[in-house]
């Protein structure tokens, strides 16, 4: 079994709150407890710097041109390539989730009400709030697909439809989740579900196999073709396996894994510890 190649390291000035991947750009925004935002590029060069108080939710577009911030005091924010808000708008509840479309075309944001909003570039509302059956916690855009998934933390996945602006499925799982994500084209839809591993869906909401996970699963993220899957569970260790759940890397880290991207191809990851570090690895093929 192969060991992930440590390409570079950074530690921020105060404890993770979360990373946000622009994927196909290849950049990272990371956010921590003192207020920073920092942007590292592929290499793990810092291209950007701001500071934003509170802020507790993190979302970028694929492209790297658009990235989104809520904080604890209702407000969020669509930010630019160089981190400056393009505008700034505040929830009458607290945000729950948050996520932006690979294009950088809209913004999902959730919050405690159990309303999703979704705002387009410009910040002008696309479709008055959407009313959900649970708080959603998680939200993911499919990037090739008119879809937005969500999750709440317990009993709830489900897909929403642009072209019909409505609910598209929806199931209500007795688990607990811990993270949602997609592959490309929603082939590879999952929950992390602690003790169950990743429970899978199709992207018109059929139960698909799920993959079993080595330890509980926390956090995960796949590539574009969702054949390879990074997990992390509730300490130090992060895990790659294949589409059909075969371990091909796992490692340990001195610290709890707080966040973790994948890249589109599955060879580079970039994971958050809590001691604050940030740090891009490369996987073995």
């Amino acid at each position: 079994m192969s060991q992930p190649v440590i390409l570079w390291s950074h530690r921020l000035p105060a404890a993770p709150v979360g990373i946000a991947a622009a994927r196909e750009a290849g950049n990272i925004l990371a956010a921590d407890r003192s207020g920073e935002l920092l942007l590292y590029d592929r290499k793990g060069k810092l291209s950007g710097q701001s500071r934003r108080s509170a802020v507790e939710l993190l979302a970028a577009s694929d492209d790297g041109a658009a990235f989104g911030v809520a904080a604890r005091n209702r407000q969020f924010a669509w930010l630019g390539p160089d981190l400056l808000p393009l505008w700034e708008q505040s929830l009458t509840e607290n945000p729950t989730a948050l996520a932006i479309d690979s294009h950088g075309e809209y913004l999902a944001i959730a919050d405690a009400g159990n309303r999703l909003h979704l705002l387009t570039r410009n910040g002008k509302l696309w479709t008055p709030p959407i009313e959900s059956s649970r708080p959603v916690r998680y939200l993911a855009f499919v990037p090739t697909a008119p879809i937005l998934l969500a999750a709440a933390d317990f009993g709830l996945v489900t897909a929403f439809d642009f072209r019909t602006r409505q609910w598209a499925w929806s199931d209500n799982p007795v688990v607990h989740v811990g993270g949602l994500a997609c592959d490309g084209e929603g082939k590879f839809i999952g929950i992390a579900c602690y003790s169950e591993g990743i429970r899978r869906y199709s992207l018109d909401g059929e139960s698909v196999p799920p993959v079993v996970t080595p330890e509980p699963c926390r956090l995960f993220a796949t590539s574009f073709d969702g054949n390879r899957v990074l997990t992390a569970g509730l300490g130090e260790s992060i895990t790659v396996l294949s589409g059909s759940g075969q371990v091909l890397i796992a490692h340990c880290f001195d610290h709890p894994v707080r966040d973790l991207a994948l890249f589109p191809l599955g060879d580079r990851a970039v994971i958050a510890l809590e001691d604050g570090r940030v740090i891009g690895i490369k996987l073995a093929n």
